[in-house]
């Protein structure tokens, strides 16, 4: 290993150490929310809507040398590549009464810092045997009446003014009403990824084509969602449209 190299490792062993170190003393509190493993769902449940979708059992930990533990967890992750994530465990870390990061887990992947990683047996270990031996603060049940936020700065009503502006000059040559259901695959970041237009009238002149062509240009090159960290891995965002003819 010549100088230079063992330089750099030295200094990126430092860097890591104290990163480690600095995060460790911050976090103060952990807030464990736990459902049974293989509890079965109608449908994959995410990390932003875990707490309205499923019952949980709710655990604080203040303990330093468990919430040392768990942290050090964090730094031996390694990435997957999964393409599903079906939530049954999300922790809260905490540092003087403020969420500092969130992480959801499943049997075997952890979403953490807007990356998924595999999940640890040994961090699921950790999480089983706090389960086992502690008594729930809370047990909660989800929320059916919930509801979701749009993720678009300033709600749905801010997305459809701005579309109605930019589409103005197309929509006004549509000669029959048009309905649409636009699908958006939007990434941690506020990115659209990926756009499919359901032509739900199978209307197909040109103009509605147009309109298709337009609208998947705009949620490409011109949206911007609002980031979020837990979203994973791209989370499908419906937005219904409907144009109606001129008489």
């Amino acid at each position: 290993m010549n100088k230079r190299y063992f330089t750099f490792f030295l200094l990126m062993n430092v860097i890591i150490l104290h990163v480690y170190s600095v995060n460790t003393f911050k976090i103060d509190s952990i807030v464990v929310k736990h459902a049974p493993w293989h509890l079965e769902t109608p449908a994959n449940v995410t990390c932003r809507d875990f707490e309205n979708e499923i019952s949980y059992e709710e655990y604080h930990i203040s303990d330093s040398a468990v919430i040392s533990d768990i942290v050090k967890e964090f730094y031996s992750l390694k990435e997957s590549h999964a393409k599903t994530l079906d939530v049954r465990c999300k922790l809260y870390l905490y540092s003087q009464g403020v969420v500092l990061m969130s992480a959801c887990m499943d049997p075997y992947h952890i979403l953490y810092d807007g990356v998924l990683y595999n999940l640890p047996p040994s961090l699921k270990n950790k999480i089983d045997r706090m389960h086992k031996n502690s008594t729930p603060k809370i047990s909660m049940k989800k929320d059916l009446s919930s509801e979701r936020g749009f993720p678009f700065p300033n709600g749905r009503d801010s997305l459809f003014s701005y579309l109605s502006s930019e589409l103005n000059g197309i929509t006004r040559m549509i000669e029959k009403t048009v309905s649409l259901t636009v699908n958006c695959q939007i990434d941690s970041h506020g990115n659209t990824i990926k756009v499919v237009v359901r032509n739900n009238d199978h209307n197909n002149c040109d103009n509605v084509k147009k309109l298709v062509t337009k609208l998947k240009e705009i949620f490409v090159n011109d949206i911007k969602w609002i980031p979020d960290k837990e979203r994973f891995p791209f989370e499908v965002v419906n937005i219904p449209l409907k144009f109606i003819a001129d008489d």
